[in-house]
């Protein structure tokens, strides 16, 4: 394997395609057997969120495709006056309208295996940019992938929490912040804070800090204190903006 993967490094479009099907047949493996269901099995307990989470995509479904409306009023409570309503994962609901096409059951499942298997991804693009080691990918992708949290998330049936591979996408877009110091780049780690924030305010909330901490280490052994200090205020100003 290590032998590979060193060939891999050496074409990073085999190398990643090589990851993702690492990645991906570890969360058939870990949601088995949920492939053999994949239309009729919804992944998650019975006695969680599993019920809100399909109710959810549904309604973003119904709302947007079926009435042409956004899915922010309903006149299913309250009638005839209705409710505001804000969907409590806007990012799988998006991802369930565009796959309109799909049944309900089987949307639910694809998009829980594609955020499983980014989860382990993203975490292997982070262990690929900390560490020179060649399994480095593989073991941090496959450690946060199997944590007790990641599977809980699937296990309670709370999509937005699902959303995993924000953490580390968000750690790799701070790392280029100040390493790489270029203006996208700092519009890259207020997209990341902002899009986390959007589909989860869990996950934003943990990236925020996890970001926060960073910085400001950062700023105390850094020498140029004065540049980092403006990219960061920027990345975090432009995310706050967008937020309100």
């Amino acid at each position: 394997m290590q032998a590979l993967l060193s060939a891999m490094e050496r074409d990073s479009r085999r190398w990643h395609g090589l990851v993702l099907c690492w990645f991906g047949l570890l969360s058939l493996l870990l949601t088995w057997p949920l492939v053999l269901h994949p239309h009729s099995q919804v992944l998650g307990s019975p006695d969680s969120d599993t019920m809100k989470h399909i109710w959810t995509l549904w309604w973003m479904r119904e709302s947007v495709l079926g009435q042409g409306l956004f899915p922010f009023h309903t006149t299913l409570i309250n009638h005839p006056t209705g409710w505001s309503l804000y969907p409590i994962e806007p990012l799988n609901g998006l991802f369930a309208v565009l796959l309109g096409w799909l049944p309900l059951v089987l949307t639910s499942n694809v998009l829980a295996l594609i955020n499983l298997t980014l989860t382990g991804y993203c975490a292997a693009l982070l262990g690929r940019r900390l560490s020179s080691a060649t399994t480095a990918p593989l073991v941090s992708g496959t450690l946060l992938q199997t944590g007790a949290f990641t599977l809980f998330t699937f296990h309670v049936g709370v999509g937005e929490l699902q959303h995993i591979w924000w953490l580390p996408l968000g750690v790799l877009a701070w790392l280029n912040v100040h390493e790489r110091a270029k203006p996208k780049h700092t519009l890259g780690l207020a997209a990341v804070l902002v899009g986390s924030t959007l589909s989860c305010f869990y996950l934003g909330f943990f990236l925020a800090s996890i970001v926060s901490i960073l910085s400001l280490h950062r700023l105390v052994i850094d020498s140029d204190r004065v540049r980092l200090l403006a990219r960061y205020a920027v990345a975090a100003g432009l995310g706050l903006l967008v937020l309100l």
